[in-house]
C-alpha cells in the first residue's frame, strides 16, 4: 500500500512537470498528457473487475506491477509525445488492479475478525505513501535531474513487486 499509494500520487504530481523538462513538451500538452495516466487508471479498474472473476487478487496485483513497469519503460524511451502518453496511459492501467486488490485480499490473509483492524493499517500506509513518496521523489529528482524521474518510479515498482512475492 505504501510503495503503490505513493507511486500513484507521485506519478500524479510530477507527470507533467517529467513531460515539460524531461521530453520538452508545452506546458498545455503536458497536462493533457499527463491526464491520460488517471484515465489509465480508471480503464483498468474496471476491466480489473471483471477480470477478478478469473484471476486471483495475487496476479492482478503482479500482473498490473509487470504492466505499469511496461508504461514506464515506453515512458522512458520515448521521443514523442504520442508514446509518452500511452506510457502513462499503460502505466495508470497496470497500477489499478493493485490498491483494490490488496483490500479485497485482507479478510483472506488475516482473518474476518482481524481485517477491519488491519485494513485501517493498509489505509495509515496508503495515506503515509501518497504523503512521503511525491517529497522524496521531488527531493531525489531535485538533486539528480528531472531525467532520473522514470527510474525512481521503476524502483518503486520493483519494490511492490518484490513485496507482493512476500506477501503471505
Amino acid at each position: 500500500m505504501l510503495f503503490y499509494n505513493g507511486s500513484e500520487t507521485a506519478v500524479g504530481l510530477w507527470a507533467a512537470s517529467y513531460l515539460i523538462a524531461g521530453k520538452g513538451l508545452a506546458v498545455n500538452e503536458a497536462a493533457a498528457y499527463s491526464s491520460l495516466y488517471f484515465i489509465g487508471i480508471i480503464v483498468g479498474r474496471i476491466l480489473s473487475g471483471f477480470l477478478s472473476e478469473h484471476l486471483s487478487a495475487k496476479r492482478l496485483i503482479r500482473y498490473g506491477i509487470l504492466i505499469g513497469a511496461l508504461g514506464l519503460w515506453v515512458l522512458i524511451g520515448s521521443s514523442g509525445m504520442i508514446l509518452a502518453g500511452i506510457g502513462l496511459f499503460v502505466l495508470g492501467f497496470g497500477g489499478a488492479p493493485i490498491y483494490p486488490s490488496l483490500v479485497h485480499m485482507t479478510p483472506e490473509r488475516f482473518g474476518k475478525k482481524a481485517s477491519q483492524s488491519v485494513i485501517g493499517l493498509e489505509m495509515a500506509s496508503a495515506y503515509t505513501g501518497s504523503t512521503v513518496i511525491p517529497l522524496l521523489v521531488g527531493l531525489v529528482v531535485g538533486s539528480l535531474g528531472m531525467a532520473v524521474m522514470p527510474v525512481v518510479f521503476l524502483l518503486l515498482f520493483a519494490a511492490m513487486f518484490v513485496s507482493s512475492i512476500l506477501m503471505r
